[in-house]
């Protein structure tokens, strides 16, 4: 039995040293894989974070950063890397990041010039007002999109889960910043439509019981109160104009032939 304990005891302590060196070793591949994709223009996601105290442990590629945002710009100094949990990593193709760098004589590429990067400006609270037409819609405008802007890890993993009963599994840096581009398009349009309508529905209605113009005929029935001929009753009758005119005529009649006699 104790035989069997020591076993245990030196496969886990190796299995821990195992770990501890693939860590290692974790780091520095993520490095090797983003000079292979940057060298060999693969289009492949890369997140940008800041170089600083929080990101010391990363391992990832130095460069600057020009990001524009809302309208503003900030140039600060970031780190390249191929994986993160970081939320506000700003989210990167690798294909076209060649041109920024230059290869030195290691093998290995170093940036030469400042990166620029367009973050969108996203509400993802606007996923909430699309339904499954709105969603096929959309994926289908921005299949071919040419939109150059980016967003955050964050904002990229909300969509991923929003799309995912949709059958969506992966969708590029590019979709997925014009999907949220044009998801907030329409809900401004929807919101611009339904305050117009709003507005059309409070203006001052016309006032009823308009007059009508001169010789215009009525085309609302008019209740009079008629006083029959045969029976001296009196009773409430909705007539048209003609009927009206017709019992005025037999009125006047009745009157002249009471008066002559």
């Amino acid at each position: 039995m104790s035989n069997c304990a020591n076993i245990i005891n030196r496969l886990t302590r190796e299995l821990c040293h195992i770990q501890h060196h693939m860590a290692k070793y974790a780091c520095m591949q993520g490095v090797l894989i983003l000079n292979q994709d940057i060298i060999q223009r693969l289009n492949e996601t890369a997140y940008i974070v800041p170089d600083d105290s929080a990101h010391s442990s990363h391992c990832g590629i130095p460069l600057q950063v020009k990001k524009t945002y809302n309208g503003s710009e900030t140039t600060y100094d970031g780190l390249l890397v191929e994986k993160t949990t970081d939320g506000n990593a700003i989210l990167v193709s690798t294909s076209n990041l060649y041109n920024y760098t230059k290869r030195q004589c290691t093998g290995f590429v170093c940036f030469t010039s400042t990166l620029p990067v367009c973050v969108e400006k996203i509400d993802v609270k606007v996923l909430e007002t699309l339904d499954s037409a709105a969603v096929a819609r959309i994926l289908q405008e921005c299949s071919n999109t040419k939109c150059k802007g980016t967003l955050t890890l964050e904002e990229y993993n909300i969509l991923l889960a929003f799309l995912h009963p949709y059958g969506v599994r992966e969708i590029g840096i590019q979709q997925a910043a014009c999907f949220y581009k044009t998801a907030m398009r329409l809900n401004k349009s929807s919101q611009d439509s339904a305050d117009s309508a709003g507005s059309a529905g409070s203006a001052e209605p016309n006032e009823p019981n308009e007059p009508n113009e001169p010789n215009e005929p009525s085309d609302v029935p008019v209740q009079l109160n008629v006083r029959h001929i045969d029976d001296n009753t009196t009773s409430n009758i909705t007539l048209s104009n003609d009927a009206i005119e017709a019992k005025l005529k037999a009125l006047l009649e009745s009157t002249e032939t009471e008066s002559t006699s």
